[in-house]
C-alpha cells in the first residue's frame, strides 16, 4: 500500500512539474511576443502602448492569426503613424528601428530615402524591408512568423494567406517556409490564380513530399493534420488507410480531404477559396 501511495505521488509531482514548465515556456513566448508589439508602439507611434492594444496584438501573433509583417503594416498604416508626418529620411530610419531594431547604415538611408524622393511610394519601402531575411532572422528571434507583404493588398488579407502558406510548409513539408516560396505561393492565392486545394496539391505532390515515401499511415495522418487542423480519428483514418491498402491512389485520398466541408472551412478561416 505504501509503495502505491510513493508511486502515486512521485506521479502527481511529475505531472505537476511538466505542467509547470510548460506554463513557464508558454508564458517566456508571451513575454518575447509582447516585446515586440511594445517595440512597434514606441518606434512607429512614439508613445507607451495601451495595455488593450498591446493584448489584441499579442493575441494574434501568439495564436499565430497574423505575421510580423501584417501587424507592422497595421502600425505603419494607421492614422496615428501617419498623423505624425514623418520626412523622407525620418521614415527610413523608422523603418529600419521596426525591422532591424538598429540604426540605419548610411549607404541605406542614402539609397531609401533617394527611392521615396524620387517617387517610391512608402508601400514599397516598407516591403523593402518587411520581406528582407534581417526581418526574418527579428522574427525568429521573437517566436514569431515573419510573412510576405504585397505592394497594394489589404495587409490583413495578405497576412492570412502568408499563415495558411506557413501551414503548409510545416505540416506537409515537416519545415520552416523559404521566403521565396513564401512569396510565390502567396501571390498566387491572392491574385486567385489558384485555390488552397490547388496550391496545396503543390505541396503534397512536390518531389520534396514524395521523396519522403510516407506510408500509407504517414500520409492519412499527414493528410488530417494539414487539411483538418487535427489528429484523425480511428474510424476516418483506418477507412482511409484501407483506401491506400486496397489500390487507391494518394490522389483519391487528397481529393477527399480538399473536396470536404471540414477543409472548406479551414480555408475560410484564411481569407481564401478551397
Amino acid at each position: 500500500m505504501r509503495k502505491k501511495l510513493v508511486s502515486l505521488l512521485i506521479c502527481v509531482l511529475t505531472i505537476f512539474a511538466f505542467v509547470n514548465i510548460n506554463k513557464h515556456q508558454v508564458n517566456a513566448y508571451n513575454v518575447r511576443v509582447e516585446k515586440f508589439v511594445t517595440r512597434l508602439y514606441k518606434v512607429c507611434l512614439g508613445r507607451t502602448p495601451d495595455r488593450n492594444g498591446v493584448n489584441e496584438w499579442c493575441e494574434l501573433l501568439v495564436n499565430q492569426k497574423a505575421t510580423g509583417a501584417s501587424v507592422a503594416y497595421g502600425f505603419v498604416n494607421s492614422s496615428e503613424f501617419i498623423n505624425r508626418k514623418l520626412s523622407n529620411s525620418d521614415y527610413v530610419t523608422c523603418m529600419y528601428w521596426v525591422f532591424f531594431e538598429r540604426d540605419p547604415d548610411p549607404a541605406g538611408l542614402q539609397a531609401w530615402t533617394k527611392a521615396l524622393d524620387d517617387g517610391a511610394s512608402r508601400e514599397r519601402v516598407f516591403c523593402g524591408f518587411a520581406n528582407s531575411s534581417e526581418f526574418a532572422s527579428v522574427c525568429k528571434s521573437y517566436g514569431i512568423i515573419r510573412g510576405y507583404h504585397l505592394e497594394g493588398y489589404n495587409y490583413a488579407q495578405v497576412g492570412q494567406v502568408n499563415l495558411f502558406v506557413d501551414r503548409l510548409y510545416k505540416q506537409i513539408l515537416g519545415r520552416e517556409c523559404d521566403p521565396q516560396g513564401m512569396a510565390e505561393w502567396t501571390a498566387v492565392l491572392v491574385n486567385h490564380k489558384s485555390s488552397g486545394s490547388g496550391v496545396a496539391y503543390g505541396f503534397v505532390f512536390s518531389p520534396e513530399f514524395i521523396g519522403k515515401e510516407p506510408s500509407n499511415e504517414e500520409f492519412v495522418a499527414c493528410m488530417y493534420r494539414a487539411f483538418f487542423g487535427r489528429e484523425a480519428d480511428e474510424a476516418g483514418f483506418n477507412a482511409w488507410v484501407g483506401t491506400l491498402n486496397n489500390g487507391g491512389s494518394y490522389e483519391d485520398v487528397f481529393n477527399g480531404f480538399t473536396g470536404s466541408a471540414e477543409f472548406a472551412n479551414l480555408c475560410a478561416g484564411y481569407g481564401i477559396q478551397p
